[in-house]
């Protein structure tokens, strides 16, 4: 899905306008789990996802259901008000800082925030 979900003029599939949906909505109740790996593995998936223009603005329009997600992660890293339990217990997936996210996932979600702003639209909506 990741690598064709729009035809040669660049407007997305049929099955595409479906499905990326759905399957972005999926992705953010997996994001909210427990489980470290599990989030990394899913802000990867994003990371692939968000190449294309559509896919991006896809993403952003799925407003808090997505970005919650990856915000409480960035708040928990930074000592703020993040939901901290979900880091309680961070192994092997490099080292912990702050709140106990690993790095790794820090470098995913904060690559996540990149590729957004890619849309002009959407950098003037996150630095206004």
């Amino acid at each position: 899905m990741s690598l064709k979900h729009t035809n040669s003029q660049g407007t997305p599939i049929e099955d595409t306008k479906t499905a990326l949906p759905t399957y972005l909505s999926y992705l953010a109740t997996l994001t909210k789990s427990n489980d470290t790996y599990l989030q990394d593995v899913v802000v990867q998936s994003y990371v692939s996802l968000l190449r294309s223009s559509y896919a991006r603005t896809t993403f952003w329009s799925t407003g808090d259901e997505g970005l919650r997600p990856l915000i409480n992660i960035l708040e928990t890293a930074a000592g703020g008000s993040g939901n901290g339990s979900n880091y309680g217990n961070v192994s092997n997936l490099g080292n912990p800082i702050q709140g106990g996210v690993s790095l790794q996932l820090l470098y995913h979600v904060l690559l996540v925030t990149w590729e957004l702003t890619f849309e002009e639209a959407i950098a003037e909506e996150i630095h206004p």
